[in-house]
């Protein structure tokens, strides 16, 4: 699969048939609010040509791509809990080599079909050779060979507390040194509360789920040194985002 046409032509609209697309005012404002709106653009076309829609959630990805994008073009990348997104096929066609690990029970392979949804695993592999995927969770996956950077886009707050803190210590142990760890993470709106949704109900109670604090302390406590942490607010959607990139 090649990447979309050129960024320029991209049009906003979509008839992708699949409810959870981006409605055109939404990407207007996303756009408007990124510094990078022809690398969300990439995104959304290769999201819908991929999956067949381009959620709303999504718009955080260009931060990602920003960091990564800075490593050497051979670097070995693992995305934890990737679920469908468009930044390893990104990543995949500019020579990064991209593992995606996700535990679900819906397995979704090419062509994309209008009932899919964020929460499934897809078989990555098949889109392209620098990309392979496991269907595991992060603590029954080990990497064969240490790793230049590890990202979680939405995957921390869809973990239990215990868990979460469990894989955050496990990951400086699969990276090279100086190798980088991003994090995007939903937050209760207007709060540094992690948001405690899941695909179906409540990962937990919102008092047991943690805070932006227990993160930062877990990380610190694993050997990451923080080198970048913000809050993204979101005035018309459900959650906030905490964006925060660290250094083993």
């Amino acid at each position: 699969m090649g990447l979309p046409r050129s960024r320029e032509m991209i049009p906003l609209s979509a008839e992708t048939g699949n409810a959870l697309d981006v409605s055109n005012t939404d990407l207007m404002v996303a756009l408007d609010e990124t510094e990078r709106p022809e690398l969300l653009r990439e995104l959304i076309a290769i999201s819908r040509q991929t999956f067949g829609f381009f959620q709303r959630h999504m718009i955080a990805y260009p931060w990602l791509i920003e960091h990564l994008e800075a490593l050497p073009r051979s670097a070995r990348i693992l995305d934890v809990g990737a679920g469908l997104s468009p930044v390893p096929v990104w990543l995949a066609h500019r020579g990064y080599r991209v593992i995606c690990i996700d535990k679900a029970g819906r397995i979704y392979r090419p062509p994309a079909r209008p009932d899919w949804n964020a929460w499934g695993f897809f078989e990555y592999g098949l889109v392209h050779p620098n990309l392979a995927a496991y269907n595991v969770s992060v603590a029954d996956y080990g990497p064969t060979q240490h790793l230049d950077a590890i990202y979680a886009a939405g995957a921390l707050a869809h973990m239990p507390a215990r868990a979460r803190d469990r894989a955050l210590s496990r990951l400086p142990g699969w990276m090279l040194p100086g190798g980088v760890f991003l994090a995007i993470v939903d937050l209760v709106q207007g709060t540094e509360l992690l948001w405690n949704g899941g695909p179906n109900n409540q990962v937990e109670p919102r008092e047991r789920h943690g805070t932006i604090t227990d993160i930062l302390d877990r990380l610190t406590t694993a050997g990451f040194g923080i080198d970048e942490q913000r809050t993204v607010v979101r005035p018309n959607h459900f959650t906030d985002l905490f964006l925060v990139r660290c250094t083993r």
